[in-house]
């Protein structure tokens, strides 16, 4: 298990996939803030930017992405135009969001690497398999040409 014993190489814009599908979301629900379809609550789409950036990503940009959605969500829950200020229903809320999204960040990117690790080894055993089926060929076709008598 050599070849496969380190971690996965990652790109480094990767990194940047999750704030930018966070200010991506962000900018969607200002556009359509004052519209006939709002979106009351943010949590919806940044729940899956977070998830979609550590399944690409891992948990590390996953974490990123969660405490950029955190940002955005303070800022929805707090610029209320009606009532500027911290509602406590909302400060509660921002709370609840600043546990769960780095929890989901952190139990996705678990996920993918079990997956990573899992495929590692598929790989690795395949590779075994292949190198001792080719070692017992090649017992198989000394033998054969063993017992050929070139005239």
């Amino acid at each position: 298990m050599k070849y496969f014993s380190r971690s996965l190489p990652r790109k480094k814009w990767i990194y940047l996939l999750g704030p930018l599908l966070v200010v991506g979301v962000a900018v969607l629900l200002e556009f359509t803030h004052l519209t006939p379809v709002y979106i009351p609550n943010p949590a919806s789409l940044l729940v899956l930017a977070v998830v979609v950036t550590c399944f690409y990503g891992g948990t590390g940009p996953g974490l990123i992405a969660a405490v950029a959605s955190l940002f955005y969500m303070a800022f929805f829950f707090y610029s209320d135009p009606l009532e500027p200020g911290w509602d406590p229903t909302d400060f509660r809320r921002l709370l609840l969001w600043g546990v769960t999204l780095p929890g989901a960040a952190l139990v996705v990117g678990r996920l993918k690497q079990r997956s990573e690790r899992l495929l590692r080894r598929e790989i690795e055993e395949r590779r075994t398999h292949e190198q001792a089926g080719l070692r017992n060929f090649t017992k198989a076709e000394k033998a054969l040409f063993s017992t050929v008598v070139l005239k």
